[in-house]
């Protein structure tokens, strides 16, 4: 979790720190998945955390 906060900002994954779980448990804690998913969440700053989990889990992933 520590690198997804890294990425993205405390104050982000902070706010909903059941969904940080949830996102890292989509990226079975990979260090290159976690990074993807930063790295998209970073270039979309209006997007919250729990926003992006529910789209991962719209696509199946």
């Amino acid at each position: 979790m520590s690198l997804l906060t890294r990425l993205v900002g405390e104050d982000r994954t902070s706010r909903e720190p059941d969904a940080t779980r949830r996102l890292v448990q989509l990226c079975d804690g990979l260090p290159l998945a976690l990074r993807i998913a930063g790295s998209r969440l970073q270039s979309r700053s209006t997007w919250t955390v729990g926003h992006f989990v529910g789209r991962m889990a719209e696509d199946g992933r």
